[in-house]
């Protein structure tokens, strides 16, 4: 029966991946089809202009159950009051009862409209907030609530810094690389406050030891091998490589982070801002830095190279016996 029930949740998940893809908060308004708990699915078919008086009614509403503490009620309703613009529409009923792509359907109005991509933008970040704010903090979802927010509204500075709050409470390289990215970036774009300014000062100091680390971690390991006894070895050499996995990211994303730092360094000699550009300049040399840093540790051990084999056999192992 377990095994059954398996099968059938692994195809169930097969026919609903463009869904899944989405996030939940989107999700959400596929089932946000009843009259009800306040909302109406029938104000989605009203002018645009018509529909924001019910939109905004839902977004105080859900500023209040934030106050009051209430973050999951809050999702909901900042999720229902984007979801009057943006939503997911059903197209039928799927055989079996279940979500399906081919009976969905993404529906956003309002694409062209600055107003409306403000309001859900301004929705989206407020979901971050009650992520980080909830007893069990979710960090991945802020960050997904963030990054759709940022889509709509790039110069939004409060996003980036809840967007850094998230990925400094990751607490791995990458994150806080990210994070002292978007700090930058909510700087750059006016939020000059205290808090950005100190954040960006402990990340940085983080950081340094964080590199600290990894420098004394992989500097001589292949030394470090050959002391102790074999048990002690492979115990040294597993977690070494659970604390590099741990630490590891694509490299497709520290690629986005630098043309992010290019960008915003352009951005900061145009306003004339020198010390800024510098600062920005230190973080591209940084990502590319790391860029070479994990090139430079990337091994295939099975098609290790002659240089590898060399350094192996001064420890006694032959890399070419199977």
């Amino acid at each position: 029966l377990k095994q059954g029930a398996q099968m059938m949740g692994a195809q169930a998940r097969s026919k609903r991946k463009e869904f899944d893809s989405w996030p939940k908060f989107v999700q959400r308004t596929f089932w946000h089809v009843d009259a009800k708990d306040g909302f109406d699915p029938r104000w989605r078919s009203l002018p645009l202009h018509e529909r924001f008086e019910f939109a905004e009614r839902l977004k105080k509403e859900g500023n209040e159950l934030y106050s009051a503490g209430k973050c999951e009620d809050a999702i909901e309703r900042y999720s229902q009051a984007a979801g009057v613009f943006h939503f997911v529409q059903r197209k039928g009923l799927a055989p079996d009862g279940n979500v399906d792509d081919l009976y969905v359907k993404l529906v956003s109005d309002g694409q062209d409209s600055t107003a409306v991509k403000s309001f859900r933008a301004t929705c989206y970040s407020n979901i971050a907030q009650c992520q980080l704010r909830k007893s069990k903090p979710d960090h991945a979802a802020a960050i997904r609530a963030c990054d759709e927010a940022l889509f709509l509204e790039p110069s939004n500075a409060k996003t980036h810094y809840r967007r850094a709050l998230a990925n400094e409470c990751l607490g791995d390289k990458d994150s806080l690389e990210a994070a002292l990215c978007d700090l930058t970036q909510a700087e750059a774009l006016g939020d000059q406050g205290a808090v950005v300014k100190a954040m960006m000062q402990r990340i940085r100091a983080e950081l340094r030891k964080q590199n600290s680390a990894e420098r004394r971690m992989y500097g001589g390991f292949l030394h470090r091998a050959s002391l102790g006894g074999a048990r002690e070895n492979e115990d040294r050499v597993k977690s070494e490589r659970e604390a590099e996995a741990a630490a590891a990211s694509t490299n497709a994303d520290l690629e986005k982070r630098l043309d992010g730092a290019s960008r915003l360094r352009e951005v900061y000699l145009a306003a004339g801002r020198g010390a800024d550009a510098q600062e920005a300049e230190e973080a591209i040399e940084r990502y590319q830095d790391r860029l070479l840093e994990r090139k430079d540790r990337e091994i295939d051990i099975f098609r290790p190279t002659a240089e590898l084999k060399e350094e192996a056999r001064k420890f006694g192992i032959n890399l070419d016996d199977p």
